[in-house]
């Protein structure tokens, strides 16, 4: 494809209605009363509506999304995606969105189509470039995607989907070293079950041979942070309880006293954010039901519990010692082998009989070349 060209937005809402028009037949007539339900505020019977705002088109790509991401039903986000983009083909999020959705159903050539006019409009966004390297790599060509996703990473520092994404690319081309690099950097920021494997993989493919040591992972950026709460909020203010960060993790003394000490500090927070955090996912799940995402008020929020990326980065940590402990074991029990070997070769008369050996063997070599001397006389 062609990576340079950026379609005109006439383009990219008639490649939007395409995909409404075939996807809507495939709706039951309840899910097009649901869809019609969601976006009844940029969209009337007649098609498009006319007091459409960037909230209300926001809201419906957003829905969109929400609905996609536990994959309840393949059309009707499609469908809403689509939609935001007739309604205003100028909005980053909704181009994006409708690009990555295109991306979800296997219509990798028109993703980028998509994706490179999201581009357009906001090119150092870095969902937008790892969305666009995600289809570029997919359609093969891993260098391009490399670049983008680096781009990305460029904007935003570290970017946990595009670090994952370029972990890929380097475990695709058996490069470990740099695969763990980048996976590392990413630890705290996102890892699903497939690139924790896939980061396992790389410490076993870089550092799987008898007495090498896997890196330590980068420090947490720790610490109970919790956001203020918003004019007129006040109890659901958003946070996310995370581990506070190990001064030193090269010291085992240091890790060994925040295990003895640390953990009982964040114990009442773990409770707390864990009743309050289940609440608020038993609201979200039930708004994603409904196939509608209300928006929320400003004191509301999500409560994220980030305790599977902590467990990797501590195993990570676990590792790194456990291997330096093991190579001390091995060479401890080397020198064991060692003593025990001369010790029994002692015992047994060792030295005395090497030492009567050697005056054996330097008396026959005195006598050989006093022959050779008669000999030679």
């Amino acid at each position: 494809m062609d990576l340079d060209y950026i379609p005109t937005a006439d383009e990219l809402v008639e490649l939007a209605w395409r995909y409404h028009d075939e996807f809507w037949e495939l709706l039951s007539v309840e899910e097009q009363w649901t869809v019609d339900r969601v976006t009844e505020r940029i969209w009337s019977r007649e098609g498009l509506g006319s007091a459409s705002t960037r909230e209300n088109v926001a809201e419906v790509t957003t829905a969109a999304a929400a609905i996609a991401a536990p994959g309840a039903s393949r059309e009707i986000p499609v469908i809403l995606a689509a939609r935001a983009v007739i309604a205003m083909p100028e909005l980053p999020l909704a181009v994006n969105n409708f690009g990555a959705m295109l991306r979800l159903i296997g219509k990798l050539r028109d993703s980028i189509t998509v994706l490179l006019a999201a581009r357009e409009l906001e090119p150092r966004s870095p969902m937008i470039l790892t969305n666009l390297a995600n289809s570029v790599y997919e359609l093969g060509d891993s260098y391009a995607a490399e670049t983008m996703y680096n781009e990305a990473l460029v904007a935003t520092g570290d970017f946990g989907p595009a670090l994952t994404g370029l972990g890929n690319i380097y475990m695709d081309r058996k490069d470990y070293k740099r695969a763990l690099e980048v996976m590392l950097r990413g630890a705290q920021v996102g890892f699903c079950g497939a690139v924790k494997s896939a980061c396992s993989e790389a410490i076993a493919g870089e550092h799987g041979s008898p007495g090498s040591i896997p890196p330590l992972p980068p420090p947490w950026q720790g610490g109970i942070k919790t956001a203020p709460s918003a004019p007129g909020g006040g109890a659901g203010a958003q946070s996310t309880f995370t581990v506070p960060q190990i001064a030193d993790w090269s010291s085992i003394a240091t890790v060994a006293g925040y295990m003895s000490a640390g953990f009982r500090k964040v114990e009442a927070e773990i409770r707390r954010e864990i009743s309050a955090g289940t609440a608020q996912l038993k609201q979200l799940a039930a708004e994603i039901q409904r196939a509608s995402v209300q928006r929320r008020s400003a004191g509301s929020a999500l409560c994220t519990i980030s305790f599977e990326n902590q467990v990797f980065h501590l195993r990570l940590i676990e590792e790194h010692f456990k291997a330096i402990a093991g190579r001390a074991m091995a060479r401890a029990l080397d020198e064991m082998r060692q003593d025990e070997a001369w010790s029994d070769w002692e015992d047994r008369g060792g030295s005395r009989g090497f030492l009567q050996g050697s005056e054996r063997f330097r008396a026959s070599a005195v006598r050989q070349e006093q022959g050779h001397m008669d000999a030679a006389v």
